[in-house]
């Protein structure tokens, strides 16, 4: 039993000089951040009916599904819609999205849905190629419209022997 509290005693007064030597409640936690922001991709507008879409693509980070390198990338499609006379922002409605690529359809309709300016969803593209995006709108006017956009993924700068790009 004497043992066992020489061993506490001696424990706990190395533990207290321990803490004295590095206060834990000094230390910050630095936390960096993965990547650099990434930029929306802006896909233009276009006007139906006296509506004027405009689109962004958000690239979303590798853990947000997507297959990493070389396979589908995931992006959060925002869209837009202002009436062109007025300038007033639509946010009442439906609104949905289909993706088709060169050789095939790539998924199917993607519903999207309101947020505090615009119409958003996540999305999967695949890294090479062509695709077309097709955003179908029925707005708090009836009217039903369908807006057009491409995208196409610009391939990785090539590195020549000396590091130097294309």
């Amino acid at each position: 039993m004497r043992l066992f509290l020489f061993i506490l005693f001696i424990s706990t007064s190395f533990l207290t000089q321990a803490a004295a030597i590095v206060d834990i409640g000094q230390l910050q936690l630095v936390v960096e951040p993965a990547s650099a922001p990434v930029q929306p991709i802006d896909l233009g507008q276009d006007v139906r009916r006296g509506v004027v879409a405009r689109v962004q693509l958000e690239p979303q980070p590798l853990g947000v599904n997507s297959a990493g390198h070389g396979g589908p990338h995931s992006y959060l499609l925002s869209v837009s819609f202002v009436e062109s006379e007025t300038g007033t922002l639509l946010l009442e409605g439906q609104v949905a999205a289909r993706m088709s690529s060169e050789d095939r359809r790539i998924a199917g309709t993607l519903r999207l849905e309101p947020q505090e300016n615009n119409w958003s969803g996540l999305l999967t593209l695949p890294a090479e190629g062509e695709t077309l995006i097709r955003i179908g709108s029925k707005l708090s006017d009836g009217k039903k419209r369908i807006y057009r956009f491409f995208y196409n993924p610009r391939p990785a700068p090539q590195l020549l022997e000396g590091g130097e790009g294309l």
